[in-house]
């Protein structure tokens, strides 16, 4: 019995999968590296993003190049959703779906951003509590910004 979702390949069939995706990354480092005058009307990504793109696709082309030369064309490999996803082996997500990935991450981050923000408030006032020689619970309120922490 296999546990969970897990799909076999040859070695020679993941060598040539990884090898086209490692040449799709190239391929778009020479399309992002090319200064195409004609697009006017085209928005222009600022140099900064444009490089960062670019080092991006040459990192993930080094990494599947590092991972097609460490297989073994006569293995068969069985691989589960994190190694597809790792090996980009799955079909590429439509627009929609990868807008809507980013959306989802986006606003996961915007939560954690704002829990970390209350707790470091929440821990400054704590501590500014804790160096702070209150007589009354008021003053340790209006020091901390805490509110009606004991």
């Amino acid at each position: 019995m296999i546990d969970g979702l897990k799909l076999t390949f040859t070695g020679e069939e993941l060598h040539r999968l990884l090898q086209e995706r490692a040449a799709r990354h190239r391929g778009a480092i020479v399309r992002l590296g090319v200064d195409d005058d004609d697009a006017e009307e085209e928005v222009q990504l600022p140099e900064h993003l444009v490089a960062e793109m670019i080092e991006r696709h040459h990192w993930r082309a080094e990494v599947l190049d590092f991972l097609r030369a460490h297989l073994e064309a006569a293995d068969t490999y069985r691989l589960g959703p994190h190694d597809l996803e790792f090996a980009e082996l799955l079909p590429e997500a439509p627009d929609e779906v990868e807008e809507e990935r980013y959306r989802a991450a986006s606003g996961l981050a915007f939560q954690v951003s704002q829990l970390v923000r209350s707790l470091s408030r929440l821990h400054d006032g704590v501590f500014k509590m804790s160096l702070v020689d209150c007589d009354s619970t008021a003053d340790a309120e209006i020091d901390t910004g805490v509110g009606d922490m004991p």
